[in-house]
């Protein structure tokens, strides 16, 4: 990662939900994310809403390890709820043919925890 791409927003910094830690956590999936869809950018504030698609875990898995078998028909795009379940499913299948181990199920995704989608993003990083 670049490192005018590393520094912390002012906005999220000075924030007295997350943690500066968590904030750099944030960029990092933004900046895998933005790379991998750079005619789609995001910004990523939390850690449940902007995840519960399972687009940003898609693009860290391609940036770092290319793309899964289990990305067969993923959707870049979720319209409908199922598509972020099934999203979610593939999350994990791909995990599991890279050989993380992980307690987090597809339902951690799609209907999502922040401290459980957190504790997944530290694993990834």
């Amino acid at each position: 990662m670049p490192a005018s791409e590393a520094s912390v927003d002012a906005s999220m910094s000075k924030s007295n939900v997350y943690s500066v830690s968590e904030t750099i956590l944030l960029k990092w999936m933004q900046y895998h994310y933005n790379t991998m869809n750079p005619m789609h950018p995001k910004q990523l504030t939390n850690f449940d809403s902007d995840l519960a698609d399972s687009t940003v875990f898609a693009a860290l898995i391609r940036n770092h390890y290319g793309d899964p078998l289990a990305f067969k028909d993923f959707r870049n795009i979720p319209v409908e709820h199922r598509h972020r379940i099934l999203n979610a499913e593939k999350i994990i299948k791909a995990v599991q043919e890279i050989g993380i181990i992980t307690h987090i199920g597809p339902e951690d995704i799609y209907d999502p925890s922040a401290r459980e989608l957190m504790l997944f993003c530290v694993q990834l990083y």
